[in-house]
């Protein structure tokens, strides 16, 4: 691709894309020196060696789309360098940072650095949670991003709650809102993985269509106890505004914060996954003040995957479906997936209290009524 002579020539190439999966590095340090590329406007290196990071400098004046692997560069280049051609690319919408970037945060004065990326669309970060936490505060991103995808691993559980939690609330208190519409949130953990998504959601929409405009997974440094991962997960939604949620899905116990329960009154949607219905639905019917009508007052539709029975049987759902229909606030639908077997009685009394039954069994037979 190099051609001989001493002078710089320019070309009017605007993707370049390597993608070299050997063991030896492909050296790129020629065609950079060479050739000045005013029109390049998406660069994707991966598995490359370049001799001095400053040759991308001056070439990326016009980049709309980056992406580098940086594990799979050869040297990695340090937060320094990063932040140099970040820099220089004012009018990037793409941007995926792939693995840790080298040794960068000693020496920087953070208070000094601010870049600029007032045209980002899309930015997806994947490697280490100290790092890219670090590198997101020296960001000036949008506040309506189409996507911010974070992947980020040997997170320490306290930091966690007291960085990534900030962060996350902050990117969905500044986006602005759909009118009439609501926030869509989905908060897991399994297997040592926090997974939360915002998305924006217009009332009455399907939670399936949601686009989700933040999506993040943390993998802690520890397998967490029951409890401290419950815990944790709270902490890291604790500064959404809940009362915008509208759709949630779910995998953790949240009745156990009564708090956080009476302040998503506007909760239409909710998806439940391999949840114990004990658990769950017998304190929302808990004795004393008609605890249904104070917690999550709005619901008005319910998916449930792969539920658990933790007390035997299906008596704390129907006790639900039941109290809630006597009190006026009938459940509308009531979708159930890879659940275990429900007798037809159970089937029959789920059926008088829900406007849409849909039940799916673990043979894969699906039964609707309404």
């Amino acid at each position: 691709m190099v051609t001989n002579g001493e002078e710089i020539r320019s070309n009017s190439v605007e993707s370049f894309k390597v993608v070299n999966y050997d063991a030896t590095f492909v050296d790129i340090s020629a065609f950079f020196s060479r050739y000045h590329l005013p029109k390049l406007r998406s660069l994707n290196l991966y598995g490359c060696r370049i001799s001095s990071w400053d040759l991308l400098k001056s070439q990326t004046t016009a980049l709309a789309t980056l992406r580098l692997v940086t594990d799979r560069l050869s040297p990695v280049p340090p937060i320094s360098q990063l932040l140099s051609i970040l820099s220089s690319s004012p009018f990037l919408r793409d941007l995926a940072l792939l693995h840790t970037p080298g040794s960068y945060i000693a020496g920087l004065d953070m208070t000094t650095i601010q870049v600029q990326l007032r045209h980002l669309e899309r930015l997806h970060l994947l490697g280490d949670f100290r790092c890219f936490l670090t590198l997101l505060n020296w960001l000036e991103i949008p506040d309506n991003m189409n996507t911010l995808h974070l992947s980020l691993y040997w997170c320490l559980p306290s930091a966690l709650s007291q960085t990534l939690g900030p962060y996350f609330g902050d990117r969905v208190r500044r986006r602005d809102r759909i009118p009439g519409g609501g926030i869509a949130l989905l908060a897991e953990y399994r297997q040592k993985t926090f997974r939360l998504r915002a998305g924006d959601t217009c009332i009455g929409d399907d939670p399936a269509g949601v686009v989700w405009f933040a999506k993040i997974s943390a993998t802690a440094s520890k397998l967490l106890e029951d409890k401290e991962a419950d815990r944790l997960c709270f902490d890291l939604i604790a500064h959404i505004p809940r009362e915008q949620i509208t759709s949630l899905q779910t995998n953790l116990p949240i009745l156990r914060w009564e708090e956080l329960c009476v302040e998503m009154h506007n909760l239409t949607q909710l998806h439940l996954v391999e949840i114990n219905l004990s658990i769950w639905f017998t304190e929302l019917v808990a004795p004393g003040p008609p605890a249904s009508q104070e917690l999550l007052p709005d619901l008005d539709h319910i998916v449930i995957t792969k539920p658990r029975l933790g007390g035997g049987d299906w008596s704390p759902l129907t006790n639900f479906l039941s109290y809630r229909a006597a009190v006026g606030k009938r459940i509308s639908s009531l979708r159930l997936f890879r659940h275990p077997r429900m007798d037809e009685d159970v089937a029959g009394s789920i059926k008088r209290v829900v406007d849409i039954f849909e039940n799916e069994g673990r043979d894969g037979g699906v039964t609707v009524s309404g």
